[in-house]
């Protein structure tokens, strides 16, 4: 059994790792279509940190940062609600329905940043 997990494990981090780096390359939605859905809110999730921790680190210089972090969530949401509104498979509508509860809390939280 061990070699099983280790194995999932094993495939987890080379398909995430192809994800992650196809995430910057792709159009959301063929990217939301190539991958399973943990690895697409995976992925999704790790970049919103990533970007927030960039903005975060720009607050000294910047005191506007985390509201042009707001802006851009705003626009990464908005991008989700465009997918869904193409005519799209259910699997795929199912995933960025998903995308965008997760990014509807992120820039939630990025408000309540902004505003402290």
């Amino acid at each position: 059994m061990q070699d099983v997990i280790n194995s999932m494990v094993k495939s987890l981090r080379v398909i995430g790792g192809k994800a992650f780096t196809d995430y910057a390359k792709m159009g959301k939605e063929e990217w939301v279509t190539c991958y399973p859905s943990q690895v697409v809110l995976l992925v999704n999730l790790v970049s919103w940190v990533t970007d927030v921790g960039n903005y975060l680190l720009k607050v000294a210089s910047d005191p506007e940062a985390m509201k042009k972090a707001h802006v851009h969530q705003i626009d990464v949401l908005t991008n989700n609600i465009m997918i869904v509104q193409k005519n799209i498979s259910s699997a795929t509508r199912q995933k960025v329905m998903c995308l965008i509860t997760m990014d509807a809390h992120s820039r939630d939280i990025i408000e309540i940043l902004y505003k402290e």
